[in-house]
């Protein structure tokens, strides 16, 4: 079965295994995968979200050592697969706060394309209340080519970023030391549909309009030829 764990850093660089791991077991599924821990200021705690094969596990956490189970959340409106790789998250709307979950289904070899969901909803910290007109099997992106896709803390936007890539023919690309690539950034925000219903967009980050060659860095391995900027951030 799995297990959570920590590894620690002192200087930002350097990690270092927690002695005490694992932290947290799980003693009935085996599938207990894809932590994703944020601070939720109302509780002055830290709160993490857990897959748990067809149900979100939520703890909570003073030191990040020690965590307590305190909820629990499944939707039927979930494609057929092991649930993984969640993200929960505030957005704002028309000055109100909503709550959005990520979620990336996975079904098993042969039966169909991995996905990623997404529903809106509230969150007290404790219970995520899925909006009524949000019960209901909702993508991200139109494409197959989308799993696993999260979110960074601590940035002045929240930016995401995505496995363009799918399950379901992952094993039968070409392969050239990697499978599948990261997608560009993208920013995530709220907006009412067609329907008039609360819903996901997204929009590109903004990026440098040019790049000067003289700020580019070649280097190969293994016969590849790689580029990667020098001293140019992206983001």
């Amino acid at each position: 079965s799995e297990s959570q764990c920590i590894a620690y850093t002192l200087d930002g660089i350097n990690f270092e295994k927690y002695e005490g791991n694992p932290i947290l077991e799980h003693s009935e599924y085996r599938d207990f995968r894809d932590p994703k821990v944020f601070y939720y200021e109302p509780d002055n705690a830290w709160k993490m979200i857990i897959s748990v094969f067809d149900h979100i596990e939520i703890f909570e956490s003073t030191n990040l050592l020690d965590w307590n189970l305190i909820n629990t959340f499944s939707t039927e409106s979930v494609i057929n697969g092991v649930w993984e790789c969640p993200d929960l998250f505030p957005l704002q709307f028309n000055d109100e706060t909503y709550w959005v979950l990520i979620l990336s289904v996975g079904p098993k070899p042969g039966e169909g394309s991995t996905r990623t969901q997404y529903f809106i909803g509230d969150f007290d910290g404790k219970n995520f209340t899925l909006l009524e007109s949000s019960n209901s099997i909702r993508f991200i992106d139109s494409g197959l080519d989308n799993y696993a896709i999260t979110s960074f803390s601590e940035t002045e936007e929240r930016i995401m970023i995505t496995w363009a890539q799918n399950g379901y023919y992952a094993p039968a690309t070409p392969k050239y030391g990697y499978c599948g690539q990261l997608s560009a950034p993208r920013l995530p925000f709220l907006f009412e549909d067609i329907s008039g219903n609360l819903s996901l967009g997204f929009r590109p980050v903004d990026l440098p309009e040019t790049i000067n060659s003289s700020e580019l860095k070649t280097h190969s391995s293994e016969g590849k030829m790689y580029a990667e900027l020098s001293n140019k951030p992206l983001l």
